[in-house]
């Protein structure tokens, strides 16, 4: 089964793999730096089956468990599959964030160019700053929102 975000717009996905994503790999390869995607998924341990089964003519019963476990998996794959995560035991919040950037910068044997998604965190002013002080490790892209109507870049 193959699942895209419902707010994509392949047009303008193509348009920014067509127009900005070169010039990334333009200067990732002058500089003889990696291309990392960045990608995050949660995962909870909410049951949503919403029905029980049981012999005929006895009424259903299912034992509900109220603590819900929730995780969080932050990564980073090369072009080459290269792979870095991170599993967390929150919300992905600047802090973990970081601790990924630091711990991608450190393990790289050279200059990193990451592409992050939109999520709210990565816009961040700490975030970006900590980018900023080290630019001549790590460069990090926002693309624009590849939405209906939206111009990437």
């Amino acid at each position: 089964m193959l699942r895209r975000a419902y707010e994509q717009d392949p047009a303008a996905v193509r348009r920014w793999l067509r127009r900005a994503y070169p010039e990334i790999a333009t200067r990732a390869k002058a500089k003889g730096g990696a291309i990392f995607w960045d990608d995050k998924t949660g995962l909870h341990s909410d049951d949503v089956r919403g029905r029980g089964y049981a012999p005929p003519g006895r009424t259903p019963e299912a034992q509900v468990n109220h603590r819900r476990a929730k995780l969080g998996l932050m990564s980073a794959v090369t072009n080459k599959g290269g792979l870095r995560w991170l599993v967390l035991d929150e919300a992905i919040k600047a802090a973990y964030l970081l601790r990924v950037l630091a711990r991608l910068v450190r393990d790289a044997t050279s200059k990193v160019f990451l592409i992050l998604d939109r999520l709210p965190v990565h816009r961040l002013v700490k975030v970006r700053n900590w980018v900023i002080e080290r630019e001549v490790e790590i460069e990090v892209f926002l693309p624009a929102r590849l939405q209906p109507g939206a111009e990437p870049g």
